[in-house]
């Protein structure tokens, strides 16, 4: 701010890290990105244990991953478009697909 103020909280931007993890770190575990099916602006990490991939699959790391308006419009279309059961969360919860 001009005054050298602080500006507002915004409610229209989030910005959400890993516990104890900021922009740029890559965790050392597995983690879920879960976002609140009925307000989208609430999101949570949470750990997740390593898959044991079958016969004939790999098991693949991920370093970072990026939301565009296309994943949010997945989040958006969720429920009307069954979006949310092709990754399942447990109740209340959501998966959004990532690339």
């Amino acid at each position: 701010m001009p005054d050298g103020s602080a500006p507002p909280p915004s409610t229209t931007h989030l910005c959400a890290f890993p516990p104890a993890l900021g922009a740029g770190s890559i965790p050392s575990a597995p983690m879920d990105f879960l976002v609140a099916r009925d307000d989208l602006h609430r999101v949570r990490f949470e750990d997740a244990g390593i898959p044991e991939p079958a016969q004939g699959q790999a098991l693949l790391a991920v370093d970072a991953f990026g939301l565009s308006a296309n994943n949010i419009t997945y989040a958006t279309f969720g429920e009307a478009m069954s979006y949310w059961s092709f990754f399942p969360a447990e109740a209340g919860w959501g998966r959004i697909p990532v690339w």
